[in-house]
């Protein structure tokens, strides 16, 4: 079964959405599946890993075509992550799967805040394919058959305006696309926090961009509480990150461990072995909940601020809000709150456990699968 999946990353967009469709696209695999990638060529792309990964990837780049744009629709709120409109990304990817000799997929899977009903119905009507779209944000209408969000407390009353009767939908954290290292990992993490041991390796990990440089802010606050905690740190970035190579020279001027890893292959064992997370209010959030890994969570962009209200309020994360007003006095409190509590620490751990069990790529690949 041929899976064409259309997603992008850069560094406005993260990749966020290229991992969690990677996660996709290798359980996908495993099952027999073909699983091509369509990429747009943008500042900070995943295009070369993805094909070091062994994927098949069509590139879009900016050309000369001009699709009328549907003026009947307003313009998306994430419309600057695309040089061109709707209608001419999906003319572009049609004239990439043609010239590949793909026009008859069984599905095609759609993870982009700046896509739509126009490109979904285009390409669908094309290649007569399943149309599966991943969607966080509940935002824009979407013509297709399957739709994910994985987001908590989410349901079909959300996006009823937004599909159509006959779409099956699949929502929560049961679905979460983790890669299968996390499932396997979860023993292992139940078993190491289950004992009791002092809070000392702290993990940072501000997503793969990490554009505003947050885990400099982290760093800084963690240097103010040397005199009062031994502990090491494990600060994880992205190859194609903005501020990776200022980071590499800072980290030398602070007085405690760091140990710097670029492009993790082994997220799952990075988080088991952490006792603490700094993290983005990404899709990270259910790898480090698979792993009862409790976090005080950074709102990287708009869109992540949902995210972390439910986290929060679920009691398995300390909401420290925008990046943006994030300074280091901020970090110093709520840590030092944390540390001082370990009946709010281990009951973060247990509701974490509770609420995410790192199965959900298996989940969603049975949707995929049962219709062929």
């Amino acid at each position: 079964m041929n899976v064409v999946i259309r997603a992008d990353a850069s560094v406005d967009i993260g990749i966020g959405h290229i991992m969690r469709c990677t996660t996709l696209a290798y359980a996908l695999k495993q099952r027999g599946c073909r699983p091509i990638f369509v990429c747009r060529a943008l500042p900070g792309d995943s295009i070369a890993w993805l094909e070091q990964a062994g994927f098949s990837v069509l590139v879009l780049t900016p050309s000369s075509s001009h699709v009328e744009a549907d003026v009947a629709f307003p313009i998306l709120a994430h419309a600057h992550w695309l040089p061109v409109t709707p209608e001419e990304d999906a003319e572009q990817t049609l004239a990439a799967l043609q010239a590949f000799g793909l026009m008859q997929p069984q599905w095609v899977i759609v993870d982009h805040y700046a896509l739509d009903k126009r490109w979904e119905a285009r390409v669908r009507a094309a290649t007569e394919c399943q149309v599966f779209v991943i969607d966080d944000i509940a935002d824009r209408v979407h013509q297709c058959d399957l739709l994910l969000d994985q987001n908590l407390n989410k349901s079909v009353d959300v996006y009823r305006a937004y599909i159509t009767s006959s779409c099956r939908t699949l929502f929560g954290l049961d679905y979460a696309l983790l890669r299968s290292e996390f499932s396997h990992c979860r023993a292992r993490a139940v078993a190491r926090r289950s004992s009791a041991q002092p809070i000392r390796r702290f993990l940072i990990a501000m997503g793969g961009m990490d554009k505003e440089n947050v885990s400099v802010r982290v760093l800084d606050a963690l240097s103010q509480m040397t005199s009062e905690l031994t502990f090491d740190v494990q600060l994880v970035l992205g190859a194609q990150a903005p501020h990776l190579e200022a980071v590499t020279r800072s980290i030398k001027a602070y007085s405690f461990n760091i140990e710097l890893s670029v492009g993790v292959e082994n997220m799952a064992e990075v988080m088991c072995e952490a006792d603490l997370a700094f993290g983005a209010a990404g899709t990270s959030s259910w790898e480090r909940l698979a792993l009862g890994l409790p976090t005080l969570l950074v709102v990287m962009a708009d869109n992540q601020k949902p995210i972390a209200d439910e986290l929060d309020r679920s009691g398995v994360v300390v909401n420290l809000g925008l990046s943006t007003h994030l300074c280091t006095a901020s970090i110093v409190t709520a840590l030092r709150a944390l540390l001082s509590d370990s009946g709010r620490y281990h009951a973060m751990v247990q509701r974490a456990f509770k609420l995410c069990d790192g199965r959900g790529c298996e989940r969603v690949v049975e949707q995929i699968c049962q219709v062929e």
